[in-house]
């Protein structure tokens, strides 16, 4: 069936009542020109598609107002007849384990709100300088509900408002697949890259492993120009427990982006 509701049966209380189908909602925004809707999910070429959407919907001009779509995440959150009647439904998919090293080497190295968040979360006996990658990932893994407590590390899986999608998109591949996104839906998406302070993609990559080293040498490494390689940030140990944390999301990448390279396949 066309645009089936993920999660609208999961509860029998009124849609409106219905956590996993109202945050699913919430990610699912409107191209209101030809009404195709977008999942976003962090860490998955989100801010270009929040800014591209933004384009298409005529609310910035350009790159001198970019800061706007950080305010603006839900503005165009689509309504339950815009679900139904989409004629192309498009999401971004990314390796779990790629996504998650993502989003510690920003949120956290950089001192962020969300790291404090998490300090917090772990009742303050962590001190941020000393955390490393590995007593984040344990912390997800034993601390009750820790891991969908922020949607930079929340399994994809509960952001997807369909049960199917017109297009399901590796970010590995998002580049080879404007052109036909932006003929179907009217959105041409726009590379924000280097708008963002956050993006690690003009640094260099360095060897080593990285996975017990505390925020302050990985600050002090960014600051160098220089990052961790993502597989440079797992053990064996961690790799097994993040491919377990994160089971549903690695079956979805291989079920729907089979061509979405895995970095621990």
């Amino acid at each position: 069936m066309k645009n089936l509701l993920r999660y609208a049966s999961a509860s029998s209380k009124g849609l409106g009542q219905n956590p996993k189908h109202n945050f699913s909602t919430k990610h699912a925004l409107v191209a209101y020109r030809t009404g195709a809707v977008f999942t976003f999910i962090p860490k998955n070429g989100c801010t270009t598609l929040r800014y591209s959407l933004a384009r298409a919907n005529g609310v910035i001009r350009g790159p001198e107002e970019f800061v706007w779509i950080h305010e603006n995440n839900s503005t165009f959150s689509a309504n339950l007849s815009e679900l139904v009647r989409a004629d192309v439904t498009v999401v971004i998919l990314r390796c779990p384990f790629k996504r998650l090293a993502s989003a510690f080497l920003d949120k956290f190295v950089n001192y962020d709100r969300n790291a404090w968040d998490f300090r917090r979360s772990m009742g303050d006996v962590i001190d941020l300088p000393d955390l490393t990658f590995r007593k984040f990932v344990k912390g997800l893994s034993e601390q009750p509900g820790l891991l969908r407590s922020d949607i930079h590390w929340r399994p994809q899986i509960d952001f997807l408002v369909y049960e199917n999608y017109t297009h399901w998109i590796g970010l590995s591949k998002l580049s080879q697949s404007t052109d036909q996104i932006a003929a179907e839906t009217g959105v041409h998406f726009e590379d924000t890259r280097h708008l963002m302070r956050h993006h690690l993609g003009h640094k260099t990559t360095v060897d080593g492993q990285y996975v017990d080293a505390p925020l302050r040498d990985l600050h002090t490494l960014m600051l160098e120009g220089k990052a961790p390689s993502y597989s440079g940030m797992y053990d064996n140990a961690l790799r097994d427990l993040v491919g377990k944390m994160y089971k549903e999301d690695l079956g979805l990448l291989r079920d729907k982006c089979n061509a979405e390279p895995i970095l621990f396949p």
